[in-house]
């Protein structure tokens, strides 16, 4: 195992033990993502963070100002750790490692489903435990919200994609109607 790789293990573990400690292993999961999420949508944000000429205290300032109501506060304090250690850019590869370790199990299959709008955390289990049924495997899925397909769902496992979302429906009618 590489340096890296330790220490982002040493880092989901960490975070693992303490979401567990707290009762908020769903939430500091939740927020993970969510966390990701807004460093894709808003690359000025990772930038900024990565920039040589920013002081430490002045990236968390910052990260303090920009999350404290967004994210869980043992979440924002893990994020001023990897800042202050100079980790930030493990972030990315953090929660994966960090779900493992809530799956219990190596063998899950991570996934992602997209859906128009939130999903609560029941329906979410149930496709999980549907495509874990069908795939004989645990599996996890990351939602992510993409208002343009309308309705419906989408999920991708591996190789595997399953889409039941309004926009694909109306693309294939538009097909068999030829439009």
């Amino acid at each position: 195992m590489s340096s890296v790789s330790q220490r982002v293990e040493c880092y989901a573990a960490a975070l693992f033990e303490l979401a567990k400690a707290a009762d908020a292993l769903e939430r500091i999961e939740s927020d993970l993502h969510a966390l990701l999420d807004l460093f894709d949508s808003q690359p000025s944000i990772r930038s900024f963070l990565d920039a040589p000429g920013v002081r430490v205290e002045g990236c968390r300032q910052a990260l303090r100002e920009l999350l404290s109501d967004r994210i869980h506060a043992m979440l924002l304090d893990f994020l001023l750790i990897l800042v202050g250690r100079g980790d930030v850019g493990l972030l990315p590869q953090i929660p994966a490692a960090f779900v493992k370790r809530v799956a219990g199990s190596p063998e899950t299959l991570f996934g992602e489903l997209v859906a128009a709008r939130e999903l609560d955390r029941p329906r979410v289990r149930a496709v999980e435990q549907a495509l874990s049924r069908r795939l004989s495997r645990p599996v996890r899925l990351r939602v992510k919200i993409r208002p343009e397909v309308l309705g419906g769902i989408a999920v991708r496992v591996g190789h595997l994609m399953l889409d039941g979302t309004v926009q694909t429906r109306l693309a294939s009618a538009r097909t068999a109607l030829c439009l």
